[in-house]
């Protein structure tokens, strides 16, 4: 039992020292590009749910 997990262990470390990390500076434009994409959808569809609701009850009344 001990080998088999000694065996994932090792092939673990090994898989993990492949992986190419993305750089830090990457990484800070990738999220604030995030941020503002969220930021303006959120915007979009709030305005649009406000601005269609004001159109059905401005014609359902």
């Amino acid at each position: 039992m001990s080998k088999i997990r000694s065996n994932i262990v090792q092939d673990f470390q090994s898989e993990f020292k492949k992986i190419e990390w993305p750089k830090k500076d990457f990484v800070i434009r990738s999220s604030i590009i995030t941020i503002f994409m969220v930021i303006f959808f959120t915007i979009y569809v709030a305005g649009s749910d406000f601005l269609l609701s004001k159109v059905i009850f401005g014609i359902r009344n």
